[in-house]
């Protein structure tokens, strides 16, 4: 197991958070999500999605620009079971230490012609605006540990070897201070956002943000 130290408080955790806040901000949809660790994968289950539509016919999980597994899109939820990413996709996310991984692109929504029309958030926001929540999948090839804080940022990832859920967590306004942690949060919602309706571009930014947490990680 790998145990890592922080540094020093980097720039690129309050640019993270800001684009995660913009994207939350932006659509207000909500579901119960359950996450479930399977022999033959890592399962995740939404329910009751809130904003979705009768388009949606296959819920595919991205990595990388690839598809790596899908599901069926039905009573309002679906199931989708990831499997241990090809080695092709795995890159050094933690800088010098041989820890490898790679990091889910998200959850799509596509038609019956196998277009993609929208996204899938796993999220929730506070009813005053001011504390997000927003989850990431990751996976990483050995068991890794970190529990390190300053005084503006508190960082706490236990992930064993396999997927697991990097939660994004803000309670400033500003987006000054925050959290990031694998212990696992209550009440997130599954946030279904359609091409034709998506408002600040949230699947942008959301993918902006993904690629920050990458870059962080690296400074480890």
């Amino acid at each position: 197991m790998k145990k890592l130290t922080l540094k020093h408080r980097n720039s690129f955790v309050r640019s993270t958070m800001t684009l995660a806040a913009v994207a939350l901000l932006s659509v207000f949809f909500t579901s119960c999500p359950k996450d479930d660790k399977e022999p033959d994968g890592y399962a995740v289950t939404a329910e009751d999605v809130e904003g979705g539509s009768s388009s949606i016919k296959t819920v595919k999980a991205i990595l990388d620009g690839d598809d790596l597994a899908e599901g069926a899109y039905k009573n309002d939820g679906f199931t989708v079971t990831l499997p241990v990413p090809k080695s092709s996709y795995y890159e050094e996310i933690l800088d010098g230490v041989g820890v490898e991984g790679c990091m889910l692109d998200g959850f799509y929504a596509y038609d019956d012609d196998d277009d993609e029309i929208g996204e899938f958030l796993h999220a929730k926001l506070s009813d005053d605006g001011d504390t997000f929540t927003m989850a990431f999948y990751i996976y990483v090839d050995e068991d890794l540990e970190i529990d390190e804080s300053d005084e503006y940022f508190d960082i706490y990832i236990s992930a064993k070897k396999g997927w697991t859920i990097l939660y994004v967590i803000s309670d400033d306004e500003d987006l000054e201070e925050g959290t990031f942690t694998t212990k696992k949060q209550s009440d997130l919602r599954w946030i279904y956002s359609s091409n034709s309706t998506r408002a600040g571009n949230a699947s942008s930014m959301r993918a902006a943000a993904a690629e920050k947490i990458k870059n962080l990680l690296k400074q480890y």
